[in-house]
This record gives structure tokens, C-alpha cells and sequence, in this order.
């Protein structure tokens, strides 16, 4: 570490204005002089404001958004694209309670009497549009909707790594690109094979495992501490944005049986998801110092902001693993993205179905319904992610103060949400990006991907649960008795991670996290000594 001595001097280097820098690694004493100290702080430029047109940082946030956009749709089109593909009736609960002047039990007679209704509503609901050929039973949906994540479980461990120590620019490029050409091939695979189609979407995963881990790793790289929450909103609003407009435009592409139906959902967002991989080839980078379309003013703000740009690969060191799995702010950040990867997933998956099934929704509606929560989650998690930043600009609020609030308003709140609140439920969630997503892009901003691979993993494992809990062991026939099994299950996940976060959560650097920075400039100054 370099550090400035003015009474490093004495006597001759004192007159002549000189100033000391005593450098560890030499165990020497280099001098400036106070005329080539004044010229380097000279060189301090104006602020570039997050929101302003010439800021790239801001380009970058947005085109990140549109990223996520399309890599959420690509995964989670087929909960909406399902409706339209399989078979709504071919698999009714049993009927051996149909009799019901045979029937003494009330509780039989309920469930008996919803089995008549369904089997009067079956034409309604082919009327509706569901009215799809593929017999999958909803074990078989359930499989499809957790293989991506079975593929992600592969790449997950490495991804933050490889991120971090060779850039994400390349990395992210070939995840979109693998989800691309599996969407585009889903028409032909659904058709052809179940278990082929399976293989896909489990190759599908290998991507999803690096999509978010290397997103983290150039937010790390991009986005000053005082902008953090902000940014998160931002970038990851692009899964608001497919769950809303994306469900809602699936949707309305399943009705156009003119253009192919269902087919069309996923050639469309497979061409979409070309153009995006097209321009993110071309505008940003791994970072701002080795950017062509970056102002001076907005690279010397970012270095001065995050001195972490500095570190060479050479000066950076070894990850500190245990003190990743071992400190109790890890802990408590990896148990809330394990609650909320629970939580989303079963948002994007199952809305659509417990549209259809609990509360015979027609296709139309279907996408309208679906989209409402996740267009409460956009709008609220911008706002919160925006105050927050200003609280702690302020200094009206500590920023480990700032994560446990909006944090606490988002696991404690939802809890206390009636279930059939969805919008209100799904606004408190969006505290999370304030809340637990700032406080992992915030305690090690040098391991920022592979922070976010570790934490990953448990939302994958997540990903993978709450598929396979619910279809096989609580959904089964689609009566509402099993909706609120599940949400309630989901709420009890989301208060107890919850607490664990407000007790052990940090959102300031980690004295385990910190590196030894050589500032550039300095560093070559004493070199030219």
C-alpha cells in the first residue's frame, strides 16, 4: 500500500516543496512535488451525474435491464405458453365422489361439487383458449419449469468466479446466446419429444447460471456505492418487465392462432433476444477504464468513486471463501435470496395456472391478471431503490440501516398481506433490491460475481424446490385448499429469513473483503522514480 507522508521530508526536500511517499514494497521514500501533487489533484473532473444523457453508466443500466428482459421472458414464457400447449382436461382430479345423493360427508360433497363444476366449465375453458394437444400431466409442467435450473446448478459455482477474474462482458454474451437458440428450438422439441424438450431446457440452464452472477460482477464494476440501489432497481426491473409485458404479449401470441399460436411466443422472443446480444457486443465493457465510448469526466468520477477499478488482476488476491460462507452477513444474505427465489418462482410459473384452475380465468384475462403484481413490483422497486440511495446521500440513514429497513418491509409486510392481495404482497417484495440485493453488491465490491454465484446457489436450489414441493406433494387436483397451502408456506419462508436479515445483515465493506489498491497514477509516478 502506498501511502503520503508529508513529514517523510526534511531539511532540503522540505524547501524545495517536496513531499514524501513512502512505498511498502521497496521499503523507500519517493518524492513528489507539491507542484505534481497540485496537477494530479487538477485532474479531478466535474461529477457525471447517474441520470444525465452523457452518462454511459446510465446506458449501461438500461441495456442491462433489456438483457434481463429477454433472458427472463425466454425462461418464463413457457408458464403462460403451457396453458396454450397442454391439454386442460386430460387430467381431472379423481371422480369417486361425483354421486353426491350417495354423499354424507360435507367435505366430499364440497370437493365432489368444484369436480361437476369444472367438468360443466371444460367446454367453456377450450372455448377460452385452452385448448392445447400435449398431454403432460402437471408433474410433467412441474419438471419442465425446474430444468433450467437443474442446468444452472452446473454453471452457478463458477460463474461469479470466472466473472471476477476475466470480466463478464463475453461471459454474458454466450449465456444469451445459449438461451436464444433453445427458445427458437422449443416449437420443434415440444413436439417432437417430451424428454428431448426436458434435455433442452436443463441447457437452457447452463446459461441461466451465468446470467446472474456476471450482471452483479460489471454492476460491481460500473456503479458507485451511493448508486447501487438505484442501479439494482434499474438493471433488474427487467424481470418485472417479462413478467408483465411479457406475459401479457405471451398471451395475446397464444390467441393469434393466425401466426402460429404458442409457436410464435418463442420465436419472437428468441429474434429479440438476437438484437439485444448484437448491441451488447458492441456498446459496453467490462469495466469503465477500458471503455472507447466513455467521457473523461465520467471515468475519472467512476476511479475516484471505486477505488477497486484500480486493482490489477496481479494485485488482486486470493477469494476469501470461508469468510463468504462463514460470516453471518453471508449467511443471512444467502438465506433471504433462497426466500425469494422461492417466492419468484412461483410467481412466474404458477400465476398463470392458478388463474385458469382456481379461479376459471379465461386466456385473455389470464395475461391482464398475471401482469398486475409484477407491474406493482416495477414501478415500487425504482421508487424504493431511489430513496434509499437519497437517505444514505443524505446521511439522514446508515447504509446497514438502509438494507435491514427495506428489508423488513419486504419480508415482514408481505407476511402480514392477506394472500389474495397479490399487488400489495408483490410491492413489498420489491424492497428487496434496497434491502438484501444492495447489501450483497455493497459488503465485497472486488468478489461482486462470485458473491453472487455463492448466494445463486441457494436461489437455485430454491428454483428447483418449489417447483418439485409443490407439484409433488401439495398441487395436485388445483383446488383452492392447496393455493393457500402454498402461499401460506411461502409467506412463513419469507418472515423467518426475514428476521435472520435484520439481526446479522451489513451493508457496508467487509474488512475481509478489502484489498491492497495501488492507485494508477500514483503508482506510476513512483515507478518513474
Amino acid at each position: 500500500m502506498i501511502q503520503i507522508d508529508p513529514q517523510a521530508y526534511k531539511g532540503e526536500h522540505e524547501r524545495n516543496g517536496a513531499i514524501g511517499i513512502w512505498d511498502r514494497r521497496t521499503s523507500s521514500v519517493h518524492g513528489l512535488t507539491f507542484g505534481e501533487i497540485v496537477k494530479m489533484g487538477s485532474n479531478k473532473q466535474k461529477t457525471v451525474t447517474l441520470f444525465h444523457y452523457r452518462s454511459l453508466r446510465l446506458y449501461i443500466g438500461l441495456h442491462l435491464m433489456c438483457l434481463c428482459f429477454c433472458t427472463v421472458s425466454m425462461r418464463t414464457n413457457l408458464g403462460m405458453a403451457m396453458v396454450c400447449m397442454v391439454n386442460a382436461t386430460a387430467f381431472l382430479a379423481p371422480t369417486e365422489h361425483l354421486n353426491l345423493s350417495l354423499e354424507t360427508d360435507p367435505s366430499k360433497a364440497v370437493c365432489a361439487n368444484r369436480e361437476l363444476t369444472f367438468l360443466d366449465n371444460s367446454t367453456a375453458m377450450s372455448n377460452a383458449g385452452y385448448d392445447g394437444h400435449l398431454m403432460w400431466s402437471p408433474g410433467m409442467q412441474s419438471a419442465l419449469y425446474s430444468a433450467t435450473f437443474y442446468g444452472s446448478l452446473i454453471t452457478i459455482f463458477f460463474s461469479g468466479y470466472l466473472a471476477d477474474r476475466y470480466g463478464p462482458k463475453y461471459l454474458i454474451f454466450f449465456a444469451i446466446s445459449d438461451y436464444i437458440i433453445v427458445t427458437l428450438l422449443t416449437p420443434v422439441l415440444a413436439e417432437f419429444n417430451y424428454y428431448a424438450f426436458f434435455i433442452a431446457r436443463i441447457i437452457m440452464g447452463l446459461g441461466e447460471g451465468f446470467m446472474a452472477p456476471t450482471m452483479a460482477s460489471i454492476a460491481g464494476l460500473w456503479f458507485p456505492p451511493m448508486e447501487r440501489s438505484t442501479m439494482a432497481g434499474m438493471y433488474t426491473s427487467g424481470n418485472q418487465l417479462a413478467a408483465t409485458f411479457g406475459m401479457f404479449i405471451s398471451s395475446k401470441l397464444c390467441e393469434a392462432e393466425s401466426i402460429g399460436g404458442w409457436y410464435s411466443i418463442f420465436y419472437t422472443f428468441g429474434l429479440l433476444g438476437c438484437l439485444f446480444a448484437a448491441i451488447w457486443m458492441i456498446f459496453p465493457s467490462n469495466s469503465p477504464n477500458n471503455n472507447r465510448w466513455i467521457s473523461d469526466a465520467e471515468k475519472a468520477y467512476l476511479n475516484e468513486q471505486m477505488t477497486h477499478l484500480a486493482a490489477s488482476k496481479k494485485s488482486r488476491g486470493k477469494v476469501p471463501w470461508l469468510a463468504l460462507f462463514t460470516a453471518p452477513c453471508m449467511i443471512a444474505n444467502f438465506l433471504c435470496q433462497f426466500a425469494y427465489n422461492f417466492m419468484q418462482t412461483i410467481m412466474q410459473s404458477y400465476l398463470p395456472t392458478y388463474f385458469k384452475d382456481a379461479l376459471m380465468v379465461d386466456l385473455r384475462s389470464n395475461g391482464i391478471y398475471t401482469a398486475l403484481p409484477f407491474l406493482a413490483q416495477l414501478i415500487s422497486k425504482n421508487i424504493l431503490g431511489i430513496l434509499s440511495d437519497r437517505l444514505k446521500k443524505a446521511h439522514l440513514i446508515h447504509p446497514t440501516t438502509a438494507c435491514k429497513l427495506f428489508q423488513a418491509l419486504c419480508k415482514i409486510l408481505m407476511r402480514l398481506c392477506r394472500v389474495n392481495i397479490n399487488s400489495v404482497a408483490a410491492f413489498c417484495m420489491s424492497a428487496i433490491i434496497p434491502g438484501f440485493f444492495t447489501s450483497l453488491l455493497s459488503i465485497a465490491p472486488s468478489y461482486t460475481g462470485t458473491i453472487s454465484s455463492c448466494s445463486m446457489i441457494f436461489g437455485t436450489f430454491a428454483n428447483i424446490a418449489a417447483p418439485n414441493i409443490i407439484g409433488g406433494f401439495i398441487f395436485k387436483t388445483g383446488a383452492p385448499e392447496e393455493w393457500s397451502i402454498i402461499f401460506y408456506l411461502t409467506a412463513g419462508i419469507c418472515a423467518f429469513t426475514g428476521c435472520i436479515f435484520m439481526i446479522f445483515a451489513s451493508g457496508e465493506e467487509q474488512k475481509w473483503a478489502k484489498q491492497v489498491v495501488v492507485p494508477a497514477d500514483v503508482e506510476k509516478q513512483v515507478n518513474s522514480n
